[in-house]
């Protein structure tokens, strides 16, 4: 993050943070005796841009499972957490590719809808919300 200690005091119409994930934003070095200065540093970071801050996350890295950095999770950014799908049990969606269909269950990570015709399938939350595919009816 010594890149972000370089722009103090700098501001820019544009900002983009890539791989804001667990072991990299807070850096795995850091996390269990410089966190506060990881957490300020990425504060500097996000508050730079004039009008746009743009926050990239990876959900592999090279094939391995990534977490999303916890400063983003600690702004309560939209997007940020696994569950922010406004479905519940029952609701009536319309997926883009297939149709409409109701919500059979949800979790965290995982929604099936059951489709016309009586087929169900699963989905990743993730990809539902980071794509658009679904809305409610």
């Amino acid at each position: 993050m010594d890149f972000i200690h370089g722009v103090k005091g700098m501001e820019f119409k544009n900002v983009y943070l890539i791989n804001c994930n667990e072991e990299n934003i807070p850096h795995v070095n850091s996390i269990d005796n410089n966190l506060e200065e990881e957490r300020r540093l990425f504060y500097v970071g996000i508050t730079r841009a004039i009008d746009n801050v743009w926050l990239c996350i990876c959900k592999n890295v090279k094939g391995k499972a990534k977490e999303t950095s916890r400063f983003i999770k600690e702004c309560n950014i939209l997007g940020a957490s696994d569950s922010e799908l406004p479905f519940k049990e029952g609701d009536g969606v319309l997926h883009k590719s297939f149709g409409s269909g109701n919500v059979v269950s949800i979790t965290s990570k995982d929604l099936e809808i059951k489709f016309e015709g009586g087929v169900v399938r699963k989905f990743d939350t993730d990809i539902l919300y980071n794509n658009s595919l679904i809305s409610k009816k």
